[in-house]
């Protein structure tokens, strides 16, 4: 009797519960691994159905972002049915998107991490931050008021554009010259690599690096 398998959680139930696992290998062979679906067709007098473990080995290279990834089929090692996780670099054109990405991500988090003013005062950077900053400044300058209300990391205080504007600048360079131009840079340096000789290449440190030394010129 052709066995019915279906995937719950991490088991595999197929039935009926007589049939040998050498039945199962069958139906897995021939269905080239466990359907994601309970099989349509229909099975009478199958009695209790068996239950059998699954276990998926994943061993992830270090950088997995620059892979993609695909399972071998089920094989059934003792009564358990075992597939392999398997990692396979992605093209030239696929790695360089992908370290692309991750770099974006390192220097977001950079961006909105914050910073600190040279006497002390911690200078927040999430993008509501940014905003409210900009705006503030913007008003300053045009002249809609004379102060403006702050709400800053260490709570409310009344700033003047002469107070506001080291801030403003100081969050305008973190973002858009240090932080962007550090991507810039080692988003150029990826355009010049390989996909394998991106395994190589430290994105968090080619970051770090560059961004300290645009803000120390």
């Amino acid at each position: 009797m052709k066995a019915i398998i279906e995937v719950q959680t991490n088991q595999i139930i197929y039935g009926p519960a007589d049939a040998s696992l050498e039945t199962l290998n069958d139906v897995v062979t021939r269905y080239g691994g466990v359907p994601a679906e309970k099989l349509s067709e229909s099975v009478t007098a199958c009695g209790p159905l068996a239950i059998v473990d699954t276990l998926e080995i994943d061993e992830a290279p270090d950088k997995s972002w620059l892979y993609f990834s695909d399972f071998t089929s089920w094989r059934v090692e003792n009564n358990v049915a075992v597939r392999d996780r398997i990692y396979h670099l992605l093209d030239d054109e696929q790695a360089k998107s992908a370290a692309k990405a991750k770099l974006a991500e390192v220097r977001y988090n950079a961006e909105v991490t914050g910073f600190e003013l040279p006497d002390g005062t911690h200078v927040r950077t999430e993008l509501n931050d940014q905003n409210r900053i900009a705006n503030a400044h913007a008003g300053l300058v045009a002249g809609f008021s004379d102060t403006v209300d702050f709400k800053g990391y260490q709570g409310w205080s009344v700033m003047t554009l002469a107070e506001l504007e080291p801030i403003a600048k100081a969050v305008f360079r973190h973002v858009s010259v240090y932080c962007f131009g550090a991507e810039r840079y080692v988003s150029e340096l990826i355009d010049t690599k390989k996909a394998d000789e991106l395994l190589a290449m430290d994105i968090d440190a080619l970051f770090d690096a560059k961004y300290q030394e645009l803000s120390a010129a």
